[in-house]
């Protein structure tokens, strides 16, 4: 009997190479931004609001889910 549920590896791997893009966007738009904290949270919350929407439009896509 497995521990893991199917398909928890590609999952992982799946959500980690999606961490790893938005912390390059987060990290590319804070140095556009300037430098400093207010320039990393800027960085920060303009990554994740892409990655809200780009899931939202997503679920408007037939066929692809969010």
């Amino acid at each position: 009997r497995d521990l893991l549920p199917p398909g928890w590896l590609s999952s992982l791997v799946n959500n980690a190479g999606h961490a790893a893009i938005y912390g390059v966007l987060a990290l590319l738009a804070a140095r556009a931004a300037g430098s400093g904290p207010r320039a990393q949270w800027a960085g920060f919350a303009l990554a994740v609001l892409y990655g809200a929407t780009d899931e939202w439009h997503q679920s408007q896509v037939p066929g692809r889910t969010a």
